[in-house]
């Protein structure tokens, strides 16, 4: 039942990538995956465990798993620029930058706190004198603001709840005792 052929088949490979790629750690099952033997049939063997260790330690084996396994580096690194790449767009997206007058360093202001964008709306009043609407709908968005911040504030709120320090002291207790 031992897989003796000098070249991996297309079922060894494919169940090589299922151990690469996590996707199976159990190599008697990955050994009954490669094997041309129906699955079933080939975990009843009871010498699958000998014939799991003997092909996971041929060198076409080996040498397949280290490939696959540089292949998958390879793959994870361009996904993990591909993710970078988009976090920073989205980043973008969310934080103003604006430049500095004292010092020529830019600088990031993230406008999803409220503190920040109460500082915003209130340069916006202050620049648009000669614009009533704009400083309407300022101290409209600053009034939500405001109203969001009381609701959070009131879902926070917390309810204590202060315990005898033994039970042996508390009153229900000590009242279901005399009834017993």
């Amino acid at each position: 039942m031992a897989l003796v052929n000098k070249k991996l088949t297309e079922r060894e490979k494919a169940a090589l990538i299922l151990y690469v790629y996590g996707y199976c750690e159990d190599w008697r099952e990955l050994y009954a995956i490669a094997v041309d033997t129906p699955h079933d049939k080939a975990l009843r063997d009871i010498n699958i465990a000998v014939y799991a260790s003997r092909w996971k330690n041929t060198a076409k084996v080996r040498e397949f798993l280290a490939q696959e396994k540089e292949r998958r580096e390879i793959w994870l690194g361009k996904e993990r620029e591909r993710i970078a790449k988009e976090y920073k767009e989205s980043a973008a997206d969310s934080v103003r930058i604006e430049r500095q007058t004292e010092e020529d360093e830019t600088k990031f202001i993230d406008y999803s706190d409220p503190a920040n964008r109460r500082t915003l709306y209130n340069k916006v009043i202050a620049k648009s004198k000669d614009d009533p609407k704009t400083q309407l709908d300022a101290a409209k968005m600053f009034e939500q603001i405001q109203r969001d911040d009381r609701q959070a504030a009131a879902e926070q709120k917390q309810v204590r709840a202060y315990l005898p320090v033994t039970c042996d002291s508390c009153p229900l207790y000590q009242r279901a005792r005399k009834k017993l």
